[in-house]
């Protein structure tokens, strides 16, 4: 991630394409045992600096104290004086509230992570199968441009001219590594499937492969995906119309929040940009708009994946959100809950009450044990 302050030459700060005057404070190197005083200039408290200077050897500071302050700042802090910290933090704050905000949103990016990858496979699967039940007769289709919806848009047909780059690339790239299934494909049949190839390209490439596909191929994996879904939650609207164009969105927006996850960044109040999805089959049995954050993400990861990894998926949240609410305000709780577009009937949405109360009673637990230790 890029620095937030960029400083020129002219010795002025670029913030977000404007120029700032340089009345900031000057960022030069601090020891690990600056960072912390420096810290303390800004008003964060400290339960244990012990820990904190362990912390700091650990996770770079611009990982950590940068990119997860923000809901700990007060935000009617202004700087009156040039020796003055650039920002203040509210009262009562703790170097530990920050940790654990940052701690909750690693488990939240390695939970979700782990069902996203089950969504990307049941995708793939879905996408490989239905492209060669159409070119059934030709393992090489996926090479043609004409085998995709080369007759729309000039837009669709450059993305689909990128696309076939990248496939053969991939092939050409993979057919040297001895030992991998397309080393072994193009060695002894000279030609790769599309369905070995597939689990090879990354959910980038995947989502692009599905919005370059012919409309019946689309339509068809739509309506499978719609009919496993309903088969499974019979509750939800068996007449809800699921296009192609819509599963499209989607995977995009899916694939979103797994690059995030996959890269370590800041999860927790991701949102997805291309405001392209008005409706989602979940969403409309709980009368919800899509938001395109975190807790849309949830829901729609119940569509692709089976009822048992979603109750498994519930289980792991309530563990972080219960571990996240013993170790922040109240408020500060709300707050981070309002990033994640979480609605205020998320409980019940999610079925989660009952795990959500025994795993803020087990937290509060060791909470008190520690203390008193």
């Amino acid at each position: 991630m890029l620095a937030r302050y960029c400083r020129t030459i002219s010795g002025q700060f670029f913030l977000g394409g404007f120029y700032m005057n340089n009345n900031r404070e000057e960022k030069t190197f601090k020891s690990f045992e600056e960072q912390i005083e420096g810290l303390k200039r800004k008003n964060l408290k400290f339960k244990d600096e012990g820990f904190a200077l362990n912390t700091l050897k650990r996770i770079n500071y611009y990982s950590f104290i940068n990119a997860y302050k923000e809901d700990f700042l007060d935000s009617n802090y202004r700087k009156a004086n040039p020796n003055d910290p650039d920002e203040m933090y509210k009262d009562n704050v703790f170097f530990e509230n920050i940790f654990w905000l940052y701690y909750f949103n690693s488990e939240m990016r390695s939970n979700l992570l782990k069902y996203i990858f089950i969504a990307e496979s049941n995708i793939k699967t879905k996408l490989a199968y239905y492209f060669c039940e159409k070119y059934r007769t030709d393992n090489n289709a996926y090479k043609n441009v004409n085998s995709f919806e080369y007759t729309s848009s000039s837009g669709l047909r450059r993305d689909i001219n990128r696309l076939v780059e990248k496939l053969n690339r991939t092939i050409s790239k993979q057919s040297d590594i001895q030992g991998s299934r397309i080393n072994h494909y193009t060695t002894n049949y000279n030609t790769v499937p599309l369905w070995v190839l597939m689990p090879q390209l990354d959910f980038g490439t995947t989502a692009y492969f599905f919005k370059c596909s012919q409309k019946d191929i689309q339509s068809k994996i739509a309506k499978n995906m719609k009919f496993e879904f309903i088969e499974e939650n019979s509750k939800f609207n068996d007449k809800y119309i699921f296009t192609g164009e819509a599963l499209s969105n989607i995977i995009f927006f899916i694939n979103s929040f797994r690059n995030i996850c996959a890269h370590n960044e800041r999860l927790y109040d991701h949102r997805f940009t291309t405001n392209n999805i008005n409706n989602f089959i979940v969403h409309e049995h709980y009368r919800l708009n899509f938001n395109y954050g975190l807790f849309d993400l949830i829901l729609v990861l119940k569509f692709f994946i089976s009822s048992l990894e979603y109750d498994a998926l519930i289980t792991l949240l309530a563990g972080s959100l219960g571990f996240l609410y013993t170790n922040v305000e109240k408020n500060d709780f709300i707050k981070i809950l309002n990033k994640m577009k979480f609605p205020r009937n998320w409980k019940e949405i999610l079925e989660i009450e009952e795990e959500f109360q025994h795993m803020k009673e087990f937290y509060n637990g060791l909470m008190s044990i520690k203390r008193r230790n």
